[in-house]
């Protein structure tokens, strides 16, 4: 199989193949030993000047000193471009710095030789405002005239979808929703099981395969995987079935 180099700059005139007098791989992409470094190497150089170019969040936690501070999540081929509002406490400040954010990630990956799909990308926000000293969720009808564009490396735009604070939003096979609402996780693994159990229940296994199959397939995967990427822990409400 021959390969050519694409970047932004265009596509390499000369390319590469394993030839016949080559060392066997296991391999030309995935198979390959160097592939996790080279992988490494590309990817922390793409964080590291994204992180150089966006202010990102500053994340506090509630009862410790613990903080954080990041402009992006990334695994593999998905990303999580965060910001705030540090100067207005404004959605329209938020919004433009997140613009920012999602653009600069998109002209790095283009640079890459990489492409964004630009119709799965969504955006969310949380907005507060007080009220009989209350902080309450902003409604979208309050910016509704804001949208988010992104442009692609040869110049297009794209409208890039909106999803309310409210909206589930499904990052790395868990439903994630801005607000810590679980609900929709919590659904989505129980349907799970349900469906699980009721084809175990009527397949032709003996009671140690039964049992095995629930633990490592059941137990394991569907449940205690989800609930460790949960940014809090489940709670009786959240649990309850009824």
């Amino acid at each position: 199989m021959e390969r050519f180099v694409r970047t932004a700059a265009g596509t390499s005139t000369k390319s590469y193949r394993q030839e016949d007098e080559d060392i066997p791989l296991s391999g030309e992409i995935q198979g390959k030993g160097d592939i996790m470094a080279l992988w490494t190497l590309q990817s922390h150089t793409m964080l590291e000047t994204h992180n150089s170019q966006c202010p990102g969040v500053i994340l506090e936690h509630a009862s410790d000193d613990t903080v954080s501070e990041r402009t992006i999540d990334a695994y593999v081929d998905d990303a999580d471009n965060y910001a705030d509002a540090p100067e207005t406490n404004d959605a329209d400040e938020a919004i433009t710095r997140l613009q920012t954010s999602a653009q600069v990630w998109a002209d790095i990956v283009a640079a890459t030789g990489g492409l964004m799909t630009f119709h799965k990308c969504n955006w969310q926000i949380l907005v507060f405002t007080a009220v009989g000293g209350y902080v309450l969720y902003r409604s979208r009808t309050k910016f509704q005239d804001r949208e988010i564009y992104l442009r692609n490396h040869k110049g297009l735009r794209s409208k890039i979808e909106y999803k309310a604070h409210t909206a589930a939003n499904k990052g790395l096979g868990v439903m994630l929703c801005p607000t810590g609402d679980q609900k929709a996780e919590f659904t989505r693994r129980l349907q799970q099981t349900r469906e699980s159990v009721a084809r175990i229940a009527t397949s032709s296994l003996n009671i140690t395969e039964t049992y095995l199959t629930l633990k490592t397939s059941l137990t394991e995967d569907h449940l205690l995987f989800s609930y460790h990427q949960l940014h809090s822990p489940a709670t009786e409400g959240t649990c309850n079935t009824d």
